[in-house]
């Protein structure tokens, strides 16, 4: 299924940290990656927080371990992951990621 449902790749996905002096330093952790990307304008409302501005949606493989601040590079575009969902098959278990992304630039 992964085949089929993936058909396009993401060129990075990135963590950026800062260190004691407030240098930031970019660490790629994920290169490569098959996804299903879209463009996706709209909104996700919380009931703790305000609106958030949501530019795209990719779907990745459960392989990858990302977390809500981590970098995007689809081609050559920029995008912060601003929320995860983990989607799960049929069964219950976990099959995919859909991660929520806003534009850096």
């Amino acid at each position: 299924m992964p085949g089929a449902f993936f058909q396009q790749n993401i060129k990075s996905i990135s963590k950026i940290s800062r260190d004691k002096w407030g240098d930031i330093s970019t660490t790629i952790l994920y290169q490569n990656v098959p996804c299903r990307f879209s463009y996706d304008t709209a909104r996700i409302r919380s009931a703790m927080l305000e609106d958030e501005q949501i530019d795209a949606v990719a779907y990745i493989g459960k392989e990858c371990q990302v977390k809500v601040d981590y970098v995007i590079d689809f081609d050559n575009d920029d995008y912060i992951i601003v929320r995860i969902f983990k989607e799960p098959d049929l069964f219950g278990n976990i099959h995919h990621q859909r991660l929520a992304l806003r534009s850096r630039g």
